[in-house]
């Protein structure tokens, strides 16, 4: 159902509970060094969402490392990234602008509580559900106190890293305090 720089998304089926679910992979054809980067960003990614527990932040079910595969298994979401809705040209009603920001608002809120930092908040990471229910997803960047750290992959973090400071994040959607931090 989807595909990024690091890995593949698909819709599986869980026999037990009898729901989808949506099952990402770990598939980056990259050397050694920068394979063992990425797969930490990956498993990063489910620590940092596993632990939160919010409606409008994607679930995570599981995640492991199995037979040479990696994979995180979470909530399957039907709607589209916010970024692709706006590329369209679909405009929100300000009440609904007012609503999506609130509850975004609330689900960072509730991640930063939780020791959790996105660090790249931007459409492209934003579900939208059919009834306008955003979801955050993608923290394959984010800050949380479970992470899998290597200093040389922090300090070489592809592709998003603007400064050697453990900056990252997309430029254009970047605060300026984070866009100045030194």
């Amino acid at each position: 159902i989807g595909r990024g720089s690091i890995g593949t998304v698909y819709v599986a089926r869980d026999p037990v509970i009898d729901r989808n679910v949506a099952i990402k992979t770990f598939s980056a054809r990259l050397g050694a060094s920068k394979r063992k980067q990425a797969e930490q960003q990956f498993i990063n990614e489910a620590r940092a969402a596993g632990r939160l527990c919010h409606p409008n932040i994607v679930t995570i079910y599981d995640a492991s490392s199995e037979g040479g595969t990696t994979f995180i298994a979470m909530e399957y979401l039907q709607g589209t990234e916010l970024s692709k809705l706006l590329d369209g040209g679909k405009k929100f009603a300000q009440d609904e602008v007012a609503s999506i920001a609130r509850k975004l608002a609330d689900a960072l809120a509730h991640a930063h509580k939780n020791g959790v930092i996105h660090r790249d908040i931007k459409p492209a990471n934003i579900f939208m559900l059919e009834n306008n229910q955003p979801k955050i997803f993608d923290f394959g960047i984010a800050r949380s106190p479970n992470r899998v750290q290597d200093q040389e992959a922090e300090d070489e973090q592809q592709p998003y890293t603007l400064f050697r400071n453990n900056l990252l994040g997309t430029p254009y959607y970047m605060s300026p305090e984070q866009a100045t931090c030194n």
